[in-house]
């Protein structure tokens, strides 16, 4: 596949830099955030409940707040899963499953502990 010049629009072979006509530098197109006929990023996911999900479980990574961020962000993702089984348009299983995922975790880690803090307060 060539690269057209746009200072003279001669025609260069793909690996080159320059222009073997001109010596212009040669541009390369930029790849888009979202490919046209679909696809999604991250940002721009149309499921704002898995959006919120997700960055509830980010926020869950904080020490202690993931006593009850975690638990909110796993309930939150399945909640935004199940929106996007009703509504297919919803697209977001990524972000509602890492929401999932992550909100389990800190969830648990922040439980065990805070459990074991208390047992160690308690001489046990």
């Amino acid at each position: 596949m060539g690269m057209r010049c746009a200072g003279c629009g001669a025609e260069n072979d793909g690996a080159a830099k320059t222009c073997a006509t001109c010596g212009a530098r040669l541009r390369r197109p930029r790849r888009e955030a979202a490919a046209p006929g679909g696809g999604f990023t991250w940002s721009e996911s149309p499921n704002p409940a898995a959006r919120a999900a997700y960055r509830c479980s980010l926020l869950a990574m904080v020490p202690f707040l993931g006593l009850v961020l975690g638990p909110v962000a796993v309930a939150w993702g399945l909640w935004a899963r199940h929106r996007e089984k009703v509504n297919p348009s919803e697209r977001g299983t990524a972000q509602a499953m890492a929401a999932v995922v992550f909100g389990a975790l800190t969830a648990v880690t922040n439980w065990v502990g805070l459990l074991l803090m208390l047992r160690g307060l308690n001489g046990g």
